[in-house]
């Protein structure tokens, strides 16, 4: 792994600068894969592309309009940190998004925020507003993703599975023909013939 330059960006309403590593190059060696698509690779980090302010609570895209490229000497500068349960639900009530990539990519990661706490060994839900939240955001989550893609048809197995409708995650993920990932298909279909709904370690 090689990391690259910090990279600064600009709050759009009281300008505070936030910053955030990059990497120049980085591989999968000791990745670990799991079932909702979430990849925790050592040498290949992964870096908010979205902030909330720390001090107005502004959120905001880290892209192109909010680079800044300016002198940062003598300036106050935060680090970017991945949005938390209840900061995900926000943004998507607010409908953060401008489009359904971006509307797919926090819906993904409140549904990985969940799962990190299985991940860790903790129980998913803290109240039954969470697990509401959690519903809400696998149903329409669904609605949305476009399983001609090998990705999203996974994805859409792991949501359906997750919900407990065994039958249907299994009929999707039969349409999977691909020998590149009848490993990964064999991993799926042995959890879905358990009755497994959590998230679960693909090892092929």
């Amino acid at each position: 792994m090689i990391p690259g330059p910090t990279i600064y960006y600009k709050c759009p309403i009281c300008e505070l600068l936030t910053s955030t590593g990059s990497l120049v190059s980085g591989n999968t060696i000791g990745s670990r894969l799991f079932s909702d698509g979430k990849s925790i690779s050592p040498m290949l980090p992964e870096f908010p592309v979205m902030n909330k302010c720390q001090d107005c609570n502004h959120s905001f895209w880290l892209n192109d309009s909010t680079k800044f490229n300016g002198e940062i000497s003598e300036k106050r500068i935060t680090q970017a940190i991945f949005p938390n349960i209840e900061d995900l639900h926000n943004l998507l009530e607010s409908k953060f998004y401008e489009s359904k990539d971006e509307e797919s990519y926090l819906r993904l990661r409140l549904m990985w925020a969940f799962n990190d706490r299985l991940r860790e060994h903790k129980q998913m839900f803290n109240s039954s507003h969470e697990e509401e939240i959690w519903r809400n955001n696998q149903e329409r989550h669904l609605e949305i993703i476009d399983d001609s893609r090998i990705d999203d048809k996974f994805l859409k197995v792991e949501i359906l599975r997750n919900r407990g409708e065994f039958y249907d995650s299994f009929l999707v993920l039969m349409s999977v023909n691909n020998d590149e990932y009848m490993d990964i298909v064999d991993a799926f279909a042995k959890e879905i013939n358990n009755e497994n709904k959590e998230v679960f370690e693909i090892i092929t």
